[in-house]
Parts: C-alpha cells; sequence; structure tokens
C-alpha cells in the first residue's frame, strides 16, 4: 500500500473476504460497537498490518485505540498463563469506560483448545461488563466468519424478556464496517422502512451503536438474519424463545419489494400494508433513480 496517503485508491481501501482472516472479522465486528474492546489475545508480531488497513477504511471513527494485545511470548503459551492477557483487559477496559470485552483468541490459541472461562468469569468480576471469547479459526475460514461468530457469542449471552415487543425486531448480520456517513444512512433507511411496516428495529448487529443498544434485542419478538449471519448464528439462536427468519438483501427495487413482503409475512403485518407501503417507496424512488442515471 503506498505510504502517502493522497495516493490511495478505493480499491486500496476496500476489505475484500479474501484479504483478512476471522481474527480481522473479530476486530471488525468489535469496532463496530461503539464502546467495545477487541482484546487479541496473540503473540508479538506484525498484526497491527490488518490493523491499519481498517484505519485507512474508515475515515471517521478511530479503529486503532480500541484494538490492544496480550502479547503473549512462546513461554505463556506453554504454561496456559493468561496474567498478561487479564492485565491488558483491565487496564485497557477502564482507560477506555468499554462495555463489553471481545477476546479475539489467535490461531495459536484456537489450536491450544485452551478453556477461556475462568478468564472470562474473573475479568467480568473485576470489570463489571460483559466479557466474551472467540475463536479465530484463521486456517480454514475468511473475516465475514470471524464477524459472524462474534454476532452469535454475543447474541448467546442476551437475556431475553418474558413479554417481548410484538412490534420489535432486530435485525442481524449488517455488514457495518465504517461510521462513515453512506453507512449511517443505509441503517436509517433500513429502520424507516420497517417502521413503514409498523416495525421497530431497536437493535441492528452491528450499526456503530453501544452495547447497551444491541441488548434491546431482548425486547424483540422477531430476529431477521441478513446473510452476513451465518449458520453459527441461527445456531446461538435455536434455544431463543423467539421466531428467526434469513431474510434476503433490500437491494434494487425489486429485491427491496421482496424483502419487504418477507418481513411482513414473517413479522405478522398486513398484506396489503406492505403493498402499500412499497407502491409509496417505488413511487417515490423511481424520479430520483431516473435522475441518476
Amino acid at each position: 500500500m503506498p505510504g502517502d496517503n493522497n495516493d490511495l485508491s478505493l480499491e486500496d481501501l476496500e476489505i475484500r473476504a479474501s484479504s483478512h482472516t476471522p481474527f480481522f472479522g473479530i476486530y471488525l465486528a468489535t469496532h463496530a460497537i461503539s464502546d467495545g474492546l477487541c482484546m487479541c489475545h496473540a503473540s508479538v508480531g506484525c498484526k497491527v498490518k490488518t490493523e491499519l488497513h481498517l484505519c485507512e477504511h474508515d475515515g471517521v471513527a478511530d479503529a486503532h485505540n480500541r484494538r490492544r494485545y496480550s502479547q503473549f511470548i512462546d513461554e505463556d503459551l506453554i504454561q496456559g498463563s493468561t496474567e498478561q492477557l487479564e492485565a491488558e483487559i483491565v487496564a485497557w477496559q477502564r482507560r477506555q469506560d468499554s462495555q463489553v470485552v471481545v477476546i479475539d483468541g489467535s490461531t495459536p490459541i484456537s489450536l491450544q483448545g485452551q478453556s477461556m472461562r475462568p478468564v472470562i468469569k474473573r475479568m467480568e468480576e473485576a470489570t463489571g461488563v460483559k466479557v466474551v471469547h472467540v475463536d479465530a479459526r484463521n486456517y480454514e475460514q475468511d473475516l465475514w466468519q470471524g464477524y459472524s461468530a462474534t454476532i452469535a457469542t454475543l447474541l448467546s449471552t442476551i437475556q431475553w424478556s418474558e413479554s417481548p415487543a410484538n412490534d420489535e425486531v432486530a435485525l442481524v448480520g449488517y455488514p457495518f464496517d465504517r461510521y462513515e456517513p453512506d453507512h449511517r444512512a443505509t441503517v436509517h433507511e433500513l429502520r424507516r422502512l420497517l417502521w413503514g411496516l409498523g416495525l421497530k428495529a431497536k437493535a441492528v448487529w452491528f450499526a456503530g451503536e453501544s452495547w447497551e443498544t444491541l441488548t434491546e434485542t431482548s425486547n424483540a419478538a422477531h430476529l431477521l438474519l441478513l446473510p452476513w449471519a451465518q449458520r453459527d448464528v441461527k445456531r446461538a439462536l435455536r434455544k431463543a424463545p423467539r421466531s428467526v427468519k434469513r431474510v434476503a438483501l433490500p437491494a434494487g427495487l425489486i429485491g427491496t419489494s421482496q424483502w419487504l413482503r418477507q418481513v411482513a409475512a414473517h413479522c405478522g403485518v398486513n398484506p396489503k400494508r406492505a403493498e402499500h407501503l412499497i407502491e409509496q417507496e417505488t413511487a417515490r424512488a423511481k424520479p430520483l433513480l431516473e435522475m441518476a442515471r
């Protein structure tokens, strides 16, 4: 990548699934939680190269300070020591007032099979916030699997309300990689369309919003899974007392119309309301699309 930022093209800044591993995907997912801290349980090395890619990619939010490293050495790995990891978690959580800590387990940790449950218990007691561990199996999957695995792990910690709101949905699997206005606008538009069906989407996984906002999922009666929410998310929700539905992408006039019909059918919205919304939105969008041709 060129050293001078002025030489960077859009192609240079693009994040491709083939360019990164689940290790990066977990970091990307944590970056998409505004008060999240990604603690990478990894050894000394050149890991910051991928970190710098996201720093260049996101022109609004600081993608550097919310990713830290345990920097374990061979002796730590052999002895199974997590002392350095725990010290870093406590120090950086307090410094940044993080409300959720995601331990991003590197390949050596994954292969070692060391349980992180005792670490999670101690860290939650020490910090008072949610702490989870996500395995990064870098030898068999790509960044979007890491992104999805983070969603699945965090969703599995949700304490479900006993009286969910039938007009609330949670949108799961939005690929949020930048805090820039176009992403914000897309999330706003998705919520606006859902509201046109009479549905509130307080929680979007992920949308650059806080962990507290994501916990609003507990009140949603319906969970809508976008394609980036892979099989592990469905497995994590297997025992959730909620209706879960895979939905297509709302892309283009036809794709968005199909998406609205799909959501309406799943959430029990009157089909006539959905068709009226589709007609209304199509009439509004067509002149704008003609202008852009």
